[in-house]
């Protein structure tokens, strides 16, 4: 009878550890239509921003810390816009400077939701390049980017407190 019990729990535990595993995802299942928080760490500024991406070139970054808290960046796909307190100005191009952390994350984000552009290093990490810049994500196991490493450009973030409606 001891030994039933035991064989029995030994099972139980492995189960247990297996169901607890995370799964490994492919480039294809990374969810790049997304609306969450992120801590971005750019060189020695630490900024709290949402993201909103909806589809490539349709990005919002809204500055949710610090003193330009309320700023937002968005691309509509045609037009750049940027709004705060109340100001808006819209243009066809984007006029902030190319080293922006706004500006490089949309380019990253378009970059890696474009077909082939990611490669699995291991687990649910991947990496990519765009403009001469490597970069790499870190997913969850449903698909949700949890970090990403731009160390050319001195950019990390983490993103979190994913928006499930928002999802695509």
């Amino acid at each position: 009878m001891r030994r039933t019990v035991v064989a029995f729990l030994s099972i139980l535990f492995l189960f247990m550890f297996v169901g607890c595993s995370k799964k490994e995802i492919k480039a294809e299942e990374i969810n790049f239509n997304f609306q969450c928080k992120a801590d971005v760490a750019c060189g020695e500024q630490k900024i709290t921003c949402e993201l909103n991406r909806s589809a490539p070139g349709i990005v919002s970054i809204q500055i949710l810390s610090g003193d330009l808290k309320g700023l937002v960046y968005n691309w509509s796909g045609e037009d750049f816009s940027v709004s705060y307190s109340g100001l808006a100005a819209k243009s066809e191009d984007c006029v902030l400077p190319k080293a922006s952390f706004a500006v490089i994350l949309k380019q990253m984000f378009d970059q890696a939701a474009t077909s082939g552009a990611l490669t699995k290093t291991h687990g649910n990490e991947f990496s990519g390049n765009f403009n001469d810049c490597d970069f790499t994500l870190v997913t969850n196991g449903i698909g949700q980017i949890q970090k990403i490493s731009i160390p050319h450009r001195g950019i990390s973030a983490e993103l979190y407190d994913y928006n499930k409606e928002a999802a695509g």
